[in-house]
């Protein structure tokens, strides 16, 4: 994952780090494969026969917008051709695909819904830096117009998952932490890295509810200590907005952050500052410090 102090707009690019081995940018190849295959695919008499798979089409579109190519052209020809293979695309196709629109300044009004629609329907198993991934994407587009997609990655982030030996997964960033019930049963986002949780707070904003707000809640708590400034101050705002009943620990740590921002010392940027302390007051949260906001 990004650096846990990045802006939302960098946060979401969990893509970059998640990539298999059949990544266009892991392929020796890679150059001339993707020039080749864009050359190509731009030609509106081949466009329609050049047989790419939704992998491949994600790849291409994605190779182009990480090295900061932006091609219209190319990203109308990516889009046609996804749109008739739309059913067959995995979560891991979508997400990169999704990565690259919003990259590269691409919106495809009609791409949107159908991704939406496909995901929606089919039955698949999301990873969470898939999930920020797309919920990234889908917060720079119409959100409320796929509030739909929102409540299924609610849904997804609390299903549960077996974890036997009593440790949280290895992929979580913070310290491991021993589970007392041996084979306690977990949720999808609890193997979310600390800025991944940040990233899903941000996504969801106004739109957090129970029960992903309350297994949020309790995730954080558990993590106070091992979240940035950034990180701890994008969760809270969302939780306060979504007027969760703060524990004692989460009012501590708020009020310690807020103290640290008014007085120039915490790690925040302007937006999450702004976010967090209209959430804190909008929630009544007492203020610790010099009594200034």
């Amino acid at each position: 994952s990004s650096s846990s102090s990045s802006s939302s707009g960098n946060s979401s690019n969990n893509i970059n780090d998640k990539a298999d081995s059949n990544d266009i940018h892991n392929d020796n190849n890679s150059s001339s494969w993707a020039w080749k295959s864009a050359s190509e695919l731009a030609i509106p008499s081949r466009s329609n026969t050049l047989p790419l798979s939704p992998q491949s089409l994600a790849n291409l579109a994605y190779a182009f917008a990480r090295a900061g190519h932006s091609s219209p052209h190319l990203m109308s020809a990516v889009s046609a051709q996804f749109l008739k293979a739309a059913s067959d695309a995995q979560p891991a196709h979508i997400a990169k695909l999704c990565w690259a629109c919003v990259t590269s300044g691409w919106e495809h009004v009609g791409l949107q819904a159908a991704l939406a629609q496909h995901m929606l329907h089919a039955r698949c198993r999301y990873t969470v830096p898939e999930i920020c991934t797309i919920l990234w994407a889908y917060s720079h587009w119409d959100r409320h117009r796929h509030a739909p997609l929102l409540a299924l990655f609610a849904r997804e982030l609390v299903k549960p998952i077996y974890v036997g030996g009593g440790q949280i997964p290895a992929s979580v960033s913070q310290p491991k932490k021993s589970i007392p019930d041996e084979g306690r049963r977990l949720c999808l986002i609890h193997t979310a890295s600390n800025a991944e949780l940040a990233s899903i707070a941000r996504s969801y904003s106004h739109e957090l509810r129970p029960p992903l707000l309350d297994v949020m809640q309790s995730l954080v708590e558990e993590r106070l200590e091992h979240m940035t400034d950034e990180e701890l101050a994008c969760v809270l705002s969302a939780l306060f907005t979504a007027g969760c009943k703060s524990s004692a620990s989460i009012e501590c740590a708020s009020r310690k952050l807020l103290d640290k921002t008014v007085s120039g010392q915490a790690g925040i940027s302007l937006r999450t500052r702004a976010n967090l302390l209209q959430a804190m007051t909008e929630a009544n949260v007492g203020y610790l410090g010099s009594g200034r906001i």
